[in-house]
């Protein structure tokens, strides 16, 4: 039955367009992380990259694949893996969104403090009914 869902999985992604450069999109991505998502971050500036984070996702079915060949091909797994990456995107944005404090090596200048009360915890990110929680478990 796996290997159904797979075919189909794949098919579903080969009926889409590439009216956008997904290429173009992955280096945004890179960029604003590395800009936005480091070791120093804020959370105005987190809420700006998961609003474009979200609006990628909305617009993968326009990025599809230009390669439709079914042997080696390597710009299918390359989109694949870029919808792996802004699926990861908004949950590392939402859990460092969560967590209003300074942890660890990341720094939050808008929440310059730790807070072991609150954050002493494992973060547990999961989807309940389409949306995406995050639940800090001690």
């Amino acid at each position: 039955m796996q290997l159904v869902n797979d075919r189909n999985f794949i098919d579903g992604i080969k009926a889409f367009t590439n009216r956008i450069d997904f290429y173009e999109k992955r280096e945004l991505l890179g960029n604003i992380f590395y800009d936005n998502v480091g070791i120093r971050r804020n959370k105005a500036a987190l809420e700006t990259v998961l609003d474009t984070v979200r609006q990628m996702r909305k617009e993968l079915p326009f990025m599809g694949p230009s390669d439709k060949s079914k042997i080696y091909n390597t710009n299918l797994v390359e989109f694949i893996e870029f919808g792996n990456m802004l699926e990861l995107a908004e949950i590392i944005l939402v859990g460092a969104i969560s967590r209003n404090e300074s942890r660890g090596a990341h720094f939050r200048s808008d929440a310059p403090q730790r807070n072991d009360d609150a954050y002493a915890a494992h973060t547990i990110s999961r989807y309940k009914e389409g949306v995406l929680c995050v639940d800090f478990i001690k």
